[in-house]
């Protein structure tokens, strides 16, 4: 249990080196001022519902991020540490996530410390938890649902709470930025996981069912009220988003992350290995 605590303050350490120190010396770019000012309006016109930018309607992002930054415009405006502090935050808790995940896969706790640090300090990742964009929040969520999932899956009783879990977690990453992390995580996980490890879902049925409820209910609320009071603009956005998704996933077939499944097929299968071999 103290080694354990030691790698949590390891882990927390680096993230503030990371994703805090001095967060706010780098200028705003593009797209974190259109998020910022999404966010200041909501507050400016009171509508947390249906975000806006320079006045005009903005369906293209979920919510999720724009209201933790509507609220933290609330409470201090104008203040860009602060709101880069919120993605830090995302990006801590995906680190931990992670080590949980690799901790309990490889049943090795000193893998997942390593596995987390890498994480950490990855470009990408920096970058992402150094800057009030959203793209943090999806991915974060979406590996704290793989790991309530994992943990339900190869649960000898039925565990509800984690299959819990999993639909929030999955219902958050939708609302943080869409499909992009089920195609971007998830999806590589399953067919990986699946392949290699050919879990066995015997008496996960209803656990499983109630968490695609949870997501789906979380997930898809606020597109319905989108189409019920915005029909037109919520159908033209939805057509334009698709077709960049399809163009997405042929660029990620061929030099993304599907095109790396047969590599997470190589990692899982050495865990598997040396679980064996343990």
């Amino acid at each position: 249990m103290q080694k354990n605590y030691i790698h949590y303050l390891f882990i927390l350490i680096v993230c503030w080196f990371a994703f805090f120190v001095n967060n706010g010396s780098v200028y705003e770019d593009i797209m974190e001022s259109r998020n910022l000012v999404t966010a200041h309006e909501m507050i400016e016109y009171d509508n947390w519902l249906v975000p806006t930018m320079n006045g005009e309607l903005r369906l293209e992002k979920p919510p999720l991020p724009t209201w933790v930054a509507a609220g933290i415009e609330y409470l201090q405006p104008d203040n860009i540490s602060l709101q880069r502090a919120a993605a830090g935050i995302m990006a801590t808790l995906m680190a931990f996530f992670l080590y949980f995940f690799a901790s309990a896969l490889s049943g090795n706790k000193l893998l997942g410390l390593l596995s987390a640090l890498v994480l950490a300090t990855s470009f990408n990742v920096i970058m992402a938890g150094r800057v009030a964009t959203w793209d943090i929040y999806c991915h974060s969520f979406m590996l704290g649902a793989i790991f309530f999932f994992y943990r339900g899956i190869v649960s000898v009783r039925t565990s509800w709470a984690n299959f819990i879990w999993a639909g929030v977690f999955l219902g958050l990453s939708f609302l943080g930025k869409g499909p992009v992390a089920f195609y971007a995580l998830l999806l590589p996980f399953l067919i990986s996981y699946a392949w290699i490890y050919r879990p066995s879902l015997r008496r996960k049925g209803w656990p499983i069912v109630v968490m695609l409820l949870l997501f789906i209910v979380i997930s898809f609320w606020w597109p319905l009220y989108l189409y019920v009071f915005h029909r037109d603009t919520a159908l033209f956005v939805l057509a334009k988003e698709c077709t960049s998704l399809v163009l997405l996933l042929v660029v990620l077939c061929r030099v993304g992350n599907l095109g790396f499944v047969p590599l997470d097929w190589v990692m899982l299968a050495v865990v598997k290995k040396e679980n064996k071999n343990a």
